[in-house]
């Protein structure tokens, strides 16, 4: 194409060299990721880094946990049934609580905010699933938690006794146990039901017994939907089995007891009303006030993915064009050399651009 004309060849090749160069296609995915974890930042949405916007792009199914993710967790009616707690008793029911990063825990805690707290305990243990032990001198073993972890045999739910508990054992005396009635998220219906629309499956995974079932079949659509009494290794193999069938799916949990599961998903999202809660398992932490949030967020990924899409397609033409001038030799490196980083800023104004323009839209 060249022969008998070397500088013109050279040109030719230098300038090949220039526009062939992949930067704008690079910063197309680092700037538009860049800009959607600083919108999500902004929302109470914190990701543990840009892999996990694309993952959250294709989910199609979302499974809830239900104490401290779909209810409050720090309110909530609560009333003790058994033997009337003595002061000690309290404190240490209070210091144990303290000890626990569970939703009903807290709960219980809070409502024993005037008492003081019990020094002498040793020993705390929290059981995943279970509950939480601690000990009083040598030979006084104290358990807070569900009826088989205090040694217990519980009825099976009922219309009456279908309130969460959380069970308390004084050394080898059972002494009652806390009924809690916990409150729901506001605009919780509102939020399944956007996702409902837009075709995403949700499922509620609760290691609670039954309870709300009404009200829950209902808003999740269908009661074969609602899963309750489960362990934290029922809930990992519910996601595997989900993911068996081909579901990309989204755990929204609260950290501790759904932390397998948390992993397992396709996208974990621990639900937290104190961010300084930190829950390694998670691909992200979302503030317990922005869960309504959700649908949007979930919009913004897939936004994000469009905009990486759009910007790869102008940076290739950039590419083919500039290239289709290298080749003839009629571009001059100098000009090639002012184009390409040209092309790169716009590419950069683009995903700007487009990313607030896409967030504006979703949130």
């Amino acid at each position: 194409m060249w022969a008998g004309d070397l500088p013109r060849g050279v040109n030719a090749i230098t300038t090949i060299l220039i526009v062939a160069c992949p930067c704008a296609l690079l910063l197309s995915d680092t700037f538009t990721n860049g800009n959607i974890l600083g919108m999500f930042g902004k929302h109470k949405f914190y990701l543990k880094n840009a892999k996990v916007i694309e993952s959250l792009s294709e989910i199609d199914t979302v499974v809830f946990d239900k104490t401290g993710t779909l209810t409050l967790p720090d309110a909530g009616q609560i009333q003790f049934k058994g033997t009337p707690l003595t002061r000690i008793q309290q404190r240490i029911v209070r210091t144990m609580c303290e000890q626990s990063s569970h939703p009903l825990s807290r709960l219980i805690s809070k409502s024993l905010a005037a008492v003081p707290k019990e020094t002498a305990l040793t020993g705390f243990q929290e059981i995943e699933g279970k509950g939480i032990m601690a000990n009083l001198g040598e030979n006084c073993l104290i358990k807070l938690g569900s009826a088989a972890f205090v040694g217990l045999v519980e009825a099976p739910a009922t219309a009456s006794n279908a309130h969460s508990r959380v069970y308390f054992s004084f050394g080898e005396q059972q002494v009652g146990y806390f009924e809690i009635h916990s409150y729901y998220r506001d605009n919780l219906s509102d939020t399944l039901q956007a996702l409902k629309h837009k075709n995403y499956q949700t499922y509620l995974l609760s290691g609670d017994k039954p309870t709300d079932v009404a009200l829950l079949g209902h808003l999740f659509g269908d009661a074969t939907h609602l899963h309750f009494n489960q362990k934290p290794e029922d809930k990992l193999i519910f996601i595997e089995q989900l993911q068996q069938k081909g579901r990309k799916v989204l755990m929204v949990g609260d950290g501790l007891n759904d932390a397998g599961a948390l992993v397992q998903s396709n996208v974990g999202i621990a639900v937290s009303d104190n961010i300084n809660n930190f829950s390694p398992a998670c691909d992200g932490i979302l503030e317990g006030s922005h869960l309504s949030f959700l649908p949007q967020y979930v919009r913004l990924a897939k936004a994000g993915r469009s905009i990486v899409v759009q910007s790869f397609i102008i940076s290739v033409v950039y590419n083919i064009i500039g290239l289709s001038f290298a080749l003839t030799g009629t571009l001059a490196p100098v000009i090639a050399a002012i184009l390409m980083p040209a092309s790169s800023i716009s590419i950069v104004l683009y995903t700007t651009i487009a990313s607030r323009i896409a967030t504006a839209r979703a949130l």
